[in-house]
């Protein structure tokens, strides 16, 4: 789906979370500009960064 958006111009901030990580998933992700790759359990304090981050918010 990220793709799909790329390809239809849009730019939007994305946080992907996930139960099965791996280093091309990551890498991936972050070369086609999402801003963060997370694995589940997410930590509570990793999601309000990524958050505050995507929104522009201190």
């Amino acid at each position: 789906m990220h793709d799909r958006i790329i390809a239809l111009g849009y730019a939007l901030p994305t946080i992907f979370i996930t139960a099965f990580p791996s280093a091309d998933l990551k890498a991936n992700a972050l070369a086609k500009g999402a801003l963060a790759v997370l694995e589940k359990p997410v930590d509570p304090d990793a999601i309000a960064h990524w958050l505050s981050v995507a929104l522009d918010a201190p």
